[in-house]
C-alpha cells in the first residue's frame, strides 16, 4: 500500500480519496487527521526530537522508527506511536505532550520529507515499511537516557537486543 493511502486511510474511504487527489494538486497542503485510529502521537521540542531522531536512525534500531513530523512553525517534532500505548508513559517526561485519541494532527503528504525548500511542516522521517510506528517503550527509555551520562546506543544494543 502506498504511504499516501496508508496515512490518509484514517479518514475513511471517501475523504481518503479526496485527500490523495488534493495532495497530488497541492503537495504542501496540510490535512487534519485524528489520532487514535491507526496511531497516536507524542510531541517533543525540535531541540530534543531532531537529535534523538538522528541518533536513532544512525543506530541498529533505525528500522523501528515510525513517521516523525517536523513542524518549524511550532519548533517541534511529532512521533507517531501505536494507539493505546500511553500507559508506557507512567513516568512522564516534562517536555513530552501526549496527543491522545481524537486530537487533530495537521499532516502533509508523506512524500514531503526534509529537503531544501521544505514546507514548514514536513516529514523528518518516513519509514520504509508503512505501518511502522515508534515503540513508546523505546521512545520513553531514549528520552530519559539522554538526561543520563549513557548514550542512546546502550538502549539499542546488547545481548537482549533493542527494547520492544
Amino acid at each position: 500500500m502506498p504511504p499516501v493511502l496508508w496515512l490518509a486511510g484514517v479518514l475513511g474511504a471517501q475523504r481518503r480519496d479526496r485527500t490523495v487527489v488534493r495532495w497530488l494538486a497541492e503537495p504542501d497542503r496540510l490535512v487534519a487527521m485524528p489520532t487514535g485510529i491507526r496511531w497516536n502521537a507524542i510531541s517533543l521540542p525540535s531541540g530534543i526530537g531532531l537529535p534523538l531522531l538522528e541518533s536513532a536512525l544512525d543506530g541498529p534500531s533505525a528500522h523501528r522508527i515510525g513517521p516523525v513530523l517536523h513542524d518549524t512553525r511550532a519548533d517541534g517534532t511529532v512521533w507517531l506511536i501505536p494507539p493505546d500505548q500511553e500507559a508506557d508513559w507512567a513516568a512522564r517526561h516534562p517536555l513530552v505532550d501526549l496527543l491522545r485519541d481524537g486530537h487533530p494532527l495537521d499532516v502533509p503528504d508523506p512524500e514531503r520529507t526534509c529537503e531544501a525548500g521544505s514546507p514548514p511542516v514536513h516529514w523528518a522521517h518516513w519509514p520504509k515499511v508503512n505501518g511502522t510506528l515508534t515503540s513508546t517503550q523505546w521512545l520513553h527509555a531514549a528520552l530519559f537516557a539522554r538526561e543520563e551520562p549513557c548514550h542512546l546506543d546502550s538502549l539499542t544494543s546488547g545481548p537482549a537486543g533493542p527494547p520492544r
